[in-house]
């Protein structure tokens, strides 16, 4: 079954601030399902305050996703602005090309 939807199992997601006003959001986890349906690598949604800002993965190729029955650990950073990374009201997510949406919890702070 080649359409299946992959399952995403989180491991760690953190924000590093990189400058004053640049921080770096990293996503490691493991995709779990049909090896033969790979997919795009998913962007990271940020919903705040009824607006959506979408922000590409640093490296696409590294992000891409290839689900395997036997997940091996998949990884993806993001570079986003501070006051989105550390605005505790915005709901973050992952969004593969074909629509599937993978909420994430708030990222954990590394300085």
């Amino acid at each position: 079954m080649a359409d299946a939807q992959p399952t995403f199992h989180l491991d760690w997601f953190e924000f590093i601030p990189t400058t004053p006003i640049h921080a770096l959001l990293r996503v490691r986890g493991q995709w779990e399902g049909d090896p033969a349906s790979s997919h795009a690598a998913p962007h990271l949604l940020a919903d705040r305050g009824g607006r959506t800002h979408r922000f590409a993965p640093l490296d696409p190729a590294e992000a891409s996703i290839a689900p395997r029955p036997d997940p091996e650990p998949w990884r993806a950073a993001f570079a986003v602005p501070v006051d989105v990374a550390e605005d505790h009201d915005a709901q973050f997510s992952l969004e593969a090309a074909d629509g599937l949406r993978i909420t994430l919890p708030a990222p954990k702070s590394r300085a």
